[in-house]
């Protein structure tokens, strides 16, 4: 694994040494890693939602999904692949300084959100700040998602992300967990 810093490390500075060992191990370093493991994924039932779930490919719903996090660097970031059962997502992550305050940058499609990474009893939460759609800035009663956490359970890392809008309620959710994948032979 590559000896540079993520993303994460960057935005969180000393307090990363402190996140629980598999979300620590999960964010450590720019070199490529993949993650495997499964995850429970609902979708919103409405019309906008489902719209709004096909704009930015996010997962179908499902039970047990099998899922890989492959994570690569690219530039002064990274790009993640999450492969939910062949459903594949892909962004763009990265640090920056906004306003004063490091935040981490993730780019999906056409959405932008810049999110704080806190520690809390645990968790690493991750809390919208800001959030562009087309490169036009959001208003902050418009959040792109609800909660958003990493922890730990059984020595695997945990995630669990809920993504709303306003009219359009539940966008999607998904929770699961990972462990590292074997180096290939």
């Amino acid at each position: 694994m590559n000896a540079d810093p993520s993303a994460y490390q960057v935005v969180m500075g000393a307090a990363f040494a402190d996140l629980p060992d598999p979300v620590r191990a999960f964010h450590s370093g720019r070199g490529p890693h993949r993650w495997v493991g499964t995850a429970s994924i609902r979708r919103g039932g409405g019309i906008l939602a489902r719209m709004a779930a096909a704009i930015l490919r996010f997962p179908l719903p499902g039970e047990a999904v099998p899922v890989t996090v492959t994570v690569e660097p690219h530039g002064a970031g990274e790009i993640w692949i999450r492969d939910f059962g062949g459903h594949v997502l892909r962004s763009t992550q990265w640090a920056e300084v906004d306003r004063g305050e490091p935040l981490l940058f993730e780019r999906f499609g056409p959405v932008c959100v810049a999110t704080a990474l806190v520690l809390d009893a645990g968790r690493l939460e991750l809390v919208q700040r800001r959030a562009w759609c087309l490169g036009l800035l959001m208003p902050r009663w418009l959040p792109t998602f609800g909660e958003a956490f990493e922890t730990q359970g059984g020595g695997s890392f945990c995630f669990d992300v809920t993504i709303r809008a306003p009219v359009i309620g539940l966008v999607v959710a998904y929770r699961g967990h990972l462990n590292e994948a074997p180096a290939p032979d």
